[in-house]
């Protein structure tokens, strides 16, 4: 602490001013204000001081300036120089001080005293009738502190006969903490009277022992007094800090990094903690402080350290701990924790093989796994410490469960061969456990995929195993392992469309085949194949024929339609074409805009390019002489009409053999139109004969009536055509 000295005696000069502050301020006046309200003062020319001491010793017997008595006693606190000389008596006598503040530092300075001198002040100020009652009782307080026969004599005449009656008091609630081992809790002054008379009687060596169980007992009070006393001293030192600013601030800060006195160096690092928090710098001197305490004799200043060094992320710190640890330098466990949570953060490779020797340890198994498994990310656990690491949870496996990070340490290491014990915890009833085993399978794509399968529907990793299986890289036998679970039902068609991109079409036409013996609906195999269809495969053309009959099942036009497209694209076999253009053409046919409908259709059915035109002029050419057929059939002559327009003006002239032979059955078909619509006068009025009515209606109207002739009228008038046709042939 030659920083606070300096700075104390720095201010000598300015003793004087400091004194007229302090004697401004109450005697109970908190002393960091005094000490700030110097400080802040301007410093007159400074004399030369030939020793600090003398300074101090000044600033000590100052009748009036608490202030600079108390920084005084702090400075001899820091120094921790044995107490003696000229020193002692004024300690003592301000170890009686009014001012608690600067009592209590004199007390803490009077601890490296020698014992029998404080004694004898306190008993001498105890009996002493002429000082003040106060000063009388707080010298019995502490004359108990030193505890032996010529104390407990004293206290004995204090408490029988002092005409004080709050020293009687002081002296009997000494004496009965001094000698309850012997008389039990708080015996009365005539016990205390007879015990004494008793132990005068004693020799030397009796008197030994019992001064030996005072002075423990004393020790323990004076340990609670010392951690009070240095609490005071941190907070001085805290004040210290407080007081300055830059540069001054963060030498000081070095300063208690280094000291000698533990105490100081953890408030060095609450310091640094305060500095990370306010955002203010962590200079290299002070990080070069922390590392050296990494070797500190205190643990808890190891631990400390490398906590505070892992915070800053200081890459040196990380290499010393590799090499402490790796040297078996270190054995407390709770610096040994430490450590290993730097090295799970900054994972070092000397440091492995130690770390796997604390695989399964009850106090730090936890933390070497974790710090293994951060190794092992970075691909420093391989060869030899990858075996040794295995072979070690594969021996807690045989004895004890694995926790959940051990399996995770044990994925890092897994082989193919250990399919068998990742089996085993797909039914651990740890939900985290499972999840590990099915995250360790996806890494092991040779692995069996039914043991997946069968937790699809499990509520808490079911969703894990589904992702697993949708990203595998065989879909094939992802496909074949969910298709042999032989439950179509949603969780399979999940996994199903989600490898369906990645199958072949012969596949796809199998996984459809299976989906409909489980009787699912259309929607859902449509579903499948149109996921599978994202890719580009020979037997493709099959599935697309496929799905453009369940889109037609299912009535959907637009779908059929792009899919007959694509099918026309990708080269499907004429008949193929053929026959979904039709299915296609028949639907439209059916809407009520049939002519705008079938329009469209053709339309869109001959553009593109040439290539597979002719093809698809023939599917339209098949589907005019298809809906011909079939309107005729029903005699709806005006629907055919309608037709054979639309149909034959979209196509045109015929571009080959099969087109003109289509154009001419539809010739054939459309003179029988003719041949229908427009009778013989004879046979028209015969017709009109049975159909008056609707004639009538039909008459000037110009529009589209369909024939409300009963079938067999119909049947009756053809067969009147066909007797007028024999008679004209016979009269010819």
């Amino acid at each position: 602490m030659l920083c606070a000295l300096a700075v104390v005696v720095g201010l000598a000069g300015g003793a004087v001013l400091a004194q007229e502050a302090s004697e401004r301020a109450p005697e109970a006046s908190d002393p960091a204000d005094e000490v700030r309200e110097a400080v802040v003062l301007p410093e007159p020319e400074r004399p030369e001081v030939s020793d600090p001491l003398d300074s101090l010793y000044g600033q000590l017997t100052n009748p009036e300036g608490n202030g600079s008595v108390i920084r005084a006693l702090d400075v001899l606190i820091d120094l921790r120089r044995p107490v003696d000389g000229r020193f002692l008596p004024v300690l003592l006598e301000r170890s009686l001080d009014a001012n608690r503040e600067v009592a209590l530092r004199a007390r803490l300075t009077l601890l490296t005293a020698e014992a029998d001198a404080v004694q004898a002040f306190y008993a001498s100020e105890a009996a002493d009738a002429s000082q003040s009652v106060g000063r009388r009782v707080t010298a019995v307080r502490l004359l108990s502190d030193v505890m032996n026969r010529g104390s407990v004599s004293l206290l004995v005449d204090l408490a029988r006969g002092d005409e004080s009656a709050r020293v009687r008091a002081e002296a009997l609630r000494r004496l009965q903490v001094m000698l309850s081992v012997f008389l039990g809790d708080e015996p009365d002054l005539v016990a205390i009277s007879g015990w004494w008379a008793e132990a005068q009687g004693w020799d030397d060596g009796a008197w030994d022992e019992v001064e030996r169980d005072w002075s423990l007992a004393a020790a323990r009070r004076q340990s609670v007094s010392m951690q009070v006393s240095m609490d005071r001293l941190t907070a001085a030192a805290r004040r210290n800090y407080r007081l300055l600013t830059g540069d001054e601030r963060a030498s000081l800060l070095v300063s208690y990094l280094t000291d000698p006195e533990p105490i100081l160096q953890q408030l060095g690092i609450d310091l640094v903690l305060q500095r990370l928090e306010e955002r203010e710098a962590v200079s290299s001197p002070m990080r070069g402080a922390l590392r050296r305490m990494i070797r500190s004799p205190r643990p808890e200043l190891r631990e400390r350290s490398i906590a505070v060094l892992l915070g800053l992320d200081d890459d040196e710190a990380a290499d010393l701990v590799a090499g402490r640890l790796s040297a078996g330098n270190e054995g407390d466990p709770e610096v040994l924790a430490a450590m290993m949570r730097m090295l799970a953060r900054k994972p070092r490779g000397e440091a492995v093989g130690v770390l796997a020797g604390w695989v399964g340890d009850p106090a730090l198994g936890a933390q070497a796994v974790e710090a293994l498994r951060a190794s092992a990310a970075q691909g420093l656990v391989a060869g030899d410490v990858a075996s040794a690491i295995r072979d070690r949870l594969l021996g807690l496996q045989a004895e004890r469960r694995l926790s959940v990070d051990e399996m995770r340490l044990f994925g890092e290491v897994v082989t193919e061969a250990d399919e068998a014990v990742v089996h085993n915890w797909l039914s651990d009833d740890r939900d985290s456990a499972r999840l590990q085993a099915v995250r360790l399978w996806q890494e092991q794509p040779g692995w069996s995929l039914e043991p997946l399968v069968a937790l699809l529907d499990d509520a808490m990793v079911g969703v894990a195993v589904r992702e697993v299986l949708a990203g595998h890289r065989d879909a094939k036998r992802v496909a074949e392992a969910v298709l042999g679970r032989n439950r179509g039902d949603e969780l399979a068609t999940e996994v199903l469309r989600a490898v369906s991109p990645r199958l072949g079409g012969g596949m796809l036409l199998h996984v459809d085949d299976v989906l409909a013996g489980w009787s699912s609906g259309r929607a859902v195999r449509i579903e499948v194949l149109s996921s599978g269809l994202e890719g580009r495969d020979a037997q493709l053309a099959g599935v697309r024929v496929r799905l453009g009959e369940l889109y037609i099942a299912e009535g959907r036009e637009a779908e059929a339609s792009v899919c007959l497209e694509r099918l026309i694209a990708d080269g499907g076999a004429r008949g193929e074409v053929y026959e979904q253009g039709l299915a296609l053409g028949v639907m439209a046919a059916a809407r009520s805009d049939r002519e705008e409908a079938l329009r469209g259709f053709g339309e869109a059915l001959l553009a593109g390019d040439e290539a597979g035109l002719d093809e698809r002029r023939m599917v339209l050419a098949g589907l005019a002489e298809q809906l011909l057929g079939e309107m005729l059939a029903l005699n709806e002559f005006e629907r055919a009409t309608g037709v054979e327009r639309v149909l034959m003006g979209v196509l045109g002239e015929a571009r080959s053999d099969a087109e003109r032979a289509v154009y001419a059955r539809l010739a054939s078909m459309m003179e029988r139109v003719s041949g229908e619509a427009e009778p013989e006068p004879a046979q028209q009025n015969e017709v009109v004969e049975k159909t008056a009515s609707t004639e009538a209606e039909a008459e000037g109207t110009g529009a589209e009536v369909k024939a409300e002739v009963p079938r067999q009228e119909v049947v009756e008038t053809e067969g009147a055509e066909a007797e007028a046709g024999e008679g004209a042939d016979v009269s010819g």
